[in-house]
């Protein structure tokens, strides 16, 4: 972790980088250009069948896919820690929250490659995607790294009520659910998060509500508590977009081209809002 700004990273190739901090390691795969945005991009969960496959083998979805922009892929240890597990959500252990130390990864990386001109516009350039267990980590980063922005496609929000808690729950050890929610429900709601941090990230959500399992355990709970977010004198306010799909395909991501879509169509709302500052800025 102590070298990760000291090294000097290869142009339009995709690489690998394995960055060991606190005897854990977190692998990632890059592809740094001359662009001006950077782009993370989280997996899903496994499928049972992969399950034995990747037992000890990180997990990049979309590794293939092709960006115009520089793109970090980032692998979950968590899953490493329990044969049982499809994905581990970032939780890491009691000790070590294994996706706080990857969004301290992604910061280091990024004010490497940029040349940001103040503390106020470090990180508007980052633009986290995943979808589904890789939505819920985009969340969660996007309120680690302020200024970011996440694109959460059909997002676990309360993972508690997520039909893999019953092996979430071994990460735990022997800790019960009134202890967990106690100790540790910041790393297992979105809303907790967002209210320990009190900062409400830039957020789009895509959400299917003809999903029934994700409306009734994910998405009503969060609507019903939207109206509670909290506002700080420098944050009040909410920028969280909701859009909200009925596809009827269940818990189906978007295909390859709408998803290249979305994100094209974020990168130019920030380029827009920038333009806007920086005309207001020449007026003033």
């Amino acid at each position: 972790m102590k070298d990760l700004s000291k090294l000097k990273f290869p142009l339009n190739e995709k690489f690998g980088l394995i960055v060991l901090s606190n005897n854990v390691k977190y692998e990632f795969i890059l592809n740094i250009k001359h662009s001006d945005k950077l782009l993370v991009i989280g997996s899903g969960a496994l499928p049972l069948d992969y399950r034995e496959k990747f037992l000890n083998r990180p997990l990049f979805h979309r590794i293939s896919w092709e960006f115009e922009n520089s793109v970090i892929y980032y692998n979950d240890p968590t899953r490493y820690l329990n044969k049982e597990l499809v994905g581990g959500w970032g939780l890491g252990t009691l000790e070590n929250w294994y996706l706080n130390e990857i969004s301290n990864i992604i910061k280091i990386i990024a004010n490497k490659i940029f040349k940001y001109n103040n503390e106020k516009e470090k990180f508007k350039n980052i633009i986290i995607y995943g979808s589904s267990m890789g939505g819920f980590m985009s969340l969660q980063l996007s309120i680690l790294i302020k200024n970011s922005t996440a694109i959460a496609e059909i997002p676990q929000l309360d993972l508690c009520e997520w039909h893999y808690w019953h092996t979430l729950k071994l990460l735990f050890e022997n800790l019960d659910i009134t202890e967990i929610k106690k100790k540790f429900n910041y790393k297992l709601n979105i809303m907790e998060l967002i209210t320990k941090e009190k900062y409400i990230p830039n957020a789009y959500l895509i959400l299917d509500c003809s999903s029934q399992r994700d409306f009734e355990t994910q998405y009503k709970n969060f609507f019903n508590n939207l109206n509670k977010l909290p506002f700080t004198e420098n944050n009040n306010v909410n920028k969280i977009k909701i859009r909200i799909d009925g596809k009827n395909e269940g818990h189906k991501q978007l295909s390859k081209p709408e998803i290249y879509e979305f994100i094209e169509n974020v990168c130019l709302i920030i380029d827009n809002s920038q333009q806007d500052k920086n005309k207001k800025n020449d007026c003033e």
